[in-house]
């Protein structure tokens, strides 16, 4: 462990990152807020604009649902995007989502701003202010924006179909079969032929709203399928686990064979560390898998999605567009059996995938980032490459996030950041709100996980040792100094001001 004045320097050197001035430090644990945190804004990146800042290419963002960070035996299957990502493209190794679920994440990747600041922290679309998010600020720095897809849960219950800042949109809570749509604000009802399947009605939008576009303006289009989500067929049964590829994809040779997801946490046996509240959840789930979870009609209900970017490849290329960067990720990860669990919310589940493709620019030579990047970060990105900044909000003047592009340039090695906020309100009876903390690298003690619960349970795993979180050592003695500059930390980053 590092010596007491080393750490307490270490410490120091932390907090001037996470808050401005540093003025959290002095706060104790048993003066942590009751009320409900806000969070310091995290400011420009600190080491400089990007050399592509501003270049103005068009932007293709692939938004998925409930797709957690598997390794790559399901994108190997899937001929477009493992040529365009996989072979090709950047991936960053360390995302997080700041919250676990649909409709906060999904809100976070629209404004740049934590849960605790845009106000949506249950799944409802209702609860989001749509005034300023990415479409709205790239609109006004001249692009033309396209919405395809699912936007928030509960969209049929906005006030608003039209969300402001899209210049085209069609925007549902997402299904798979016999769904609500609004087509530029104006209602649609899909059934349950094949061609309603909801991720080909998306493809065929998209596509439409491209041949619309103005060709002398740069475009944003943000495409977002429901799958993977578990789903319904066509007699509105939900499945408990899977999702519904389209027809034609039952059973597709492509994704025969491949091995279930079994990582070293599934269906952990000893989970005395965990939190009572997760052992008692564990086991209503039943892990009927014993080989692990299967992977197949995942991938089949992907390779729609495939077949979605490949089409506005081809689109794009028709209508000389050469500067082009696409975005693949996803709103939360899932566990699908990890500790014994199958769902999402928990911080188990804030890891997904990101993937950017940029072949004009950055070539086709695939690369990793492994520094620690969030969903809060997009919009500032996207802003930082139309020379636009997130922000004003009617509430605060900028964004939580920090902008990417000289990571995905590769022109430095990492933010200006520590450590990721992460949290996740109480949903239900009996099962008590969390907030924690994801650090980097460059924290001191390196990358690690980091959770305070409602009641008063902690969890601390090293993830560079543990990455598939076995070992909750927040109780040992030996890590009491690690834990408490994580408390400080954690302090910092959810005090209010």
């Amino acid at each position: 462990m590092p010596r007491i004045p080393a750490l307490i320097s270490s410490i120091a050197v932390a907090l001037a990152l996470l808050v401005p001035g540093g003025s959290a430090i002095a706060q104790s644990p048993s003066s942590r807020p009751t009320a409900t945190p806000d969070l310091p804004p995290a400011g420009a990146n600190e080491s400089g604009r990007s050399a592509l800042s501003g270049t103005r290419p068009d932007i293709v963002l692939v938004l998925l649902d409930d797709l957690p960070d598997l390794d790559d035996r399901v994108f190997r299957r899937l001929p477009v995007i493992s040529r365009l990502f996989l072979d090709g493209g950047v991936r960053f190794s360390d995302f997080v989502v700041t919250f676990p679920l649909c409709c906060p994440s999904r809100a976070s990747f629209l404004t740049g701003l934590t849960p605790l600041r845009h106000g949506v922290l249950v799944n409802d679309g209702r609860l989001f202010d749509p005034s300023v998010t990415i479409a709205t600020e790239l609109q006004a720095a001249g692009y033309t924006t396209l919405h395809a897809g699912k936007y928030l849960n509960l969209t049929q219950d906005l006030e608003d179909h039209r969300p402001p800042g899209w210049t085209r949109s069609l925007i549902s809570s997402g299904g798979t079969w016999d769904y609500e749509a609004w087509l530029n604000g104006k209602p649609l009802r899909h059934g349950t032929e094949d061609e309603d399947h909801f991720t080909d009605l998306v493809t065929r939008t998209a596509l439409d709203f491209l041949r619309r576009a103005p060709r002398d303006r740069p475009l944003f289009l943000q495409v977002t399928p429901f799958v993977p989500h578990r789903g319904e067929n066509r007699d509105g049964i939900p499945d408990r686990y899977f999702p519904y590829p389209a027809p034609r994809h039952n059973g597709d040779p492509r994704c025969a064979g491949i091995p279930p997801w079994r990582p070293p946490s599934y269906a952990e046996a000893d989970r005395s560390d965990k939190p009572e509240v997760v052992r008692a959840e564990a086991q209503r789930w039943e892990i009927v898998w014993k080989d692990g979870f299967p992977l197949d009609r995942l991938c089949e209900s992907l390779l729609g999605v495939d077949e979605m970017i490949g089409a506005l490849e081809v689109e794009l290329a028709a209508q000389g567009r050469t500067d082009v960067l696409y975005l693949f990720t996803s709103d939360n990860g899932m566990e699908y059996g990890a500790h014994g669990r199958f769902p999402k919310f928990l911080a188990y589940a804030a890891d997904v995938p990101f993937f950017a493709a940029w072949p004009g620019r950055l070539g086709a030579t695939p690369r990793t980032v492994d520094a620690l990047a969030a969903n809060i970060d997009l919009a500032p990105t996207l802003c930082d490459l139309a020379g636009c900044v997130m922000g004003p909000f009617p509430d605060r003047p900028a964004a939580d996030g920090i902008s990417l592009l000289r990571l995905l340039a590769g022109e430095e090695a990492a933010p200006a950041r520590l450590a990721v906020p992460l949290y996740g309100y109480a949903l239900w009876g009996g099962f008590p709100s969390w907030s924690g903390v994801r650090t980097a690298a460059g924290f001191p003690g390196g990358r690690q996980l980091y959770v305070e619960w409602a009641n008063g349970e902690k969890e601390r795993y090293d993830l560079l040792r543990d990455p598939w979180l076995l070992e909750n050592d927040a109780d040992d003695p030996w890590v009491a100094p690690l834990i408490r500059q994580l408390e400080i930390a954690h302090d910092a980053l959810f005090m209010p001001r």
